[in-house]
């Protein structure tokens, strides 16, 4: 523990202030729903709805849309979709845009397809199997840690909580330990600047005279008040069962940073075939042009937004040096740690990533070079080739 005053960062509230609290961050993969809740690691999102609305699977794809815009690593906990190979499935199929077994007119994942999903998902996916330990959150923790060493884990899935062994004093209760747990995970998403996700079920809801159950919230999951309290975001999904149309309600509750979010609702169209969530409509026989995997497209930047970009680099420094590619510089010597915050430097992924680069930096959301594409000159180690 230290105590800090403001006059401790002077700099950084300067820096703070120049990139706008640091913008908003990064884009969830759905346009409709960036409007209300944009996605930055370190936060803790709960997340809530009553049995087969869809959480988990609009989690699922949340995490797949990460992988393809921002290469993000993620690690799962989640015997809610247990067996392995029924989860491989449902992922597959969003990845793919095509059911994994043949329907009709609709052609399944061939055998080639399924080996080359798996191999691409493997180098962002992690999967945690308890085996014989039991799965308690300790031991759900400590397999997060592993995962972060070996592949540097941007976020990680807890789903659902009710299959966390509880390791409870006698003289502790049940608000007790759920506080506890739940600063045990912000704490761990704050400290290696992970994104925390929990799925967690809703209590038992009375039905509404229309016959469906309201939309949860977090102050329905049991045990604690504690669920709203102390996360981050808090989100819902809620669907008519009596109207089985595919339309899934997305409810932003909470957003603790009120520049990467606000609260709302939109609305998803839920695909059978392919298990995915569209911004719109689609017939079964479409349904490959969703494919998640489309999602990793080069962003093009509007004019006013590279003007934006270059008013940026008067309170910029200009670094050089062995850079990730994602995250920041390999070689720490190369930048002022008085002048630039810490960059996250854990993500070591040289044979994806590592290139020499030089070019101006914010200082604390990383190198322009980098989210910037077309602003940049870099050289590929082991290669003359430049781009611009």
């Amino acid at each position: 523990m230290k105590l800090t005053l403001f006059s401790d960062i002077s700099d950084r509230l300067q820096r703070y202030h120049a990139n706008k609290g640091n913008s908003r961050g990064l884009s969830t993969g759905w346009a409709c729903v960036d409007e209300y809740f944009t996605l930055r690691k370190g936060q803790l999102h709960i997340v809530t709805g009553i049995p087969s609305s869809g959480k988990s699977e609009i989690v699922d794809q949340l995490m797949l849309n990460t992988i393809a815009l921002h290469d993000w690593h993620w690690t799962i906990f989640s015997p809610e979709n247990w067996p392995i190979e029924s989860h491989f499935q449902k992922i597959a199929e969003k990845w793919t845009g095509k059911p994994m077994f043949t329907q009709g007119h609709v052609n399944g994942i061939s055998r080639d397809e399924l080996d080359a999903t798996a191999k691409r998902l493997s180098s962002n996916m992690a999967f945690v199997d308890s085996g014989d330990e039991s799965p308690t959150l300790d031991n759900i923790i400590k397999a997060v840690e592993q995962s972060y060493c070996t592949y540097g884990t941007d976020a990680v899935i807890i789903d659902p909580w009710n299959e966390i062994e509880v390791n409870r004093d006698k003289n502790k209760t049940e608000t007790e330990y759920i506080s506890e747990a739940l600063s045990k995970l912000r704490n761990l998403g704050r400290a290696k600047d992970i994104a925390v996700f929990v799925v967690a079920h809703p209590t038992k809801l009375q039905k509404r005279d229309d016959g469906n159950y309201p939309c949860p919230t977090p102050y329905d999951i049991s045990g604690s008040s504690h669920w709203r309290n102390k996360a981050d975001a808090c989100l819902a999904v809620w669907r008519d069962y009596g109207a089985n149309d595919g339309v899934v309600e997305f409810h932003i509750q909470k957003m603790r940073n009120k520049n990467l979010g606000k609260l709302g609702m939109v609305n998803l169209h839920w695909l059978w075939s392919n298990g995915i969530f569209a911004e719109r409509r689609v017939e079964g026989k479409d349904g490959e042009s969703l494919a998640v995997k489309h999602k990793a497209k080069d962003k093009i930047f509007t004019e006013a937004e590279k003007a934006e970009l270059r008013e940026k680099e008067k309170n910029a420094d200009y670094m050089f040096g062995r850079f990730d590619g994602t995250c920041g510089f390999l070689d720490k010597a190369k930048y002022d740690r008085d002048k630039a915050l810490d960059y996250n430097l854990k993500r070591m992924k040289p044979e994806k990533h590592e290139a020499y680069c030089e070019g101006w930096t914010d200082g604390m959301l990383g190198l322009f070079v980098h989210d910037y594409p077309e602003l940049r000159v870099y050289k590929k180690i082991g290669s003359d080739e430049e781009k611009d």
